[in-house]
């Protein structure tokens, strides 16, 4: 397959060149959402999700909270411009609205002035 072209060997692939994404310059500008399932309570309770609010300026974590899914929301006191979400949760949260019947979360989005980026996972 390498002689006939059809493959290339991993060491002699050109290197993938990825964009560089820069931080926001004003602490509460971007706030990055991300969860982890895991036993945190090991057999004392229920698996479940620690729900991570990071500020992207100055990486500091801005709320912890454990939840039953990482598609839970909470409303916080400040109104960030802008929230990084997984392009994977953003998904699974549309496929859940479906099931039952919800209308899109976009209007909602537009109604609070928030600018919902989605980062794609490279995996």
């Amino acid at each position: 397959m390498i002689k006939a072209g059809l493959w290339i060997p991993r060491r002699q692939r050109a290197p993938k060149i990825h964009q560089p994404r820069y931080r926001r310059p004003c602490t509460g500008e971007l706030i990055q959402i991300d969860g982890c399932d895991h036993h945190w309570f090991e057999n004392r309770g229920r698996p479940c999700t620690a729900l991570v609010y990071v500020d992207d300026a100055t990486s500091r974590l801005m709320h912890l909270l454990f939840v039953k899914s990482e598609s839970t929301f909470r409303a916080r006191s400040t109104r960030p411009f802008a929230w990084l979400v997984s392009a994977h949760s953003g998904v699974m949260l549309r496929q859940r609205m479906a099931r039952a019947n919800w209308v899109s979360p976009g209007p909602v989005v537009a109604c609070l002035l928030l600018t919902l980026n989605t980062l794609a996972l490279s995996l």
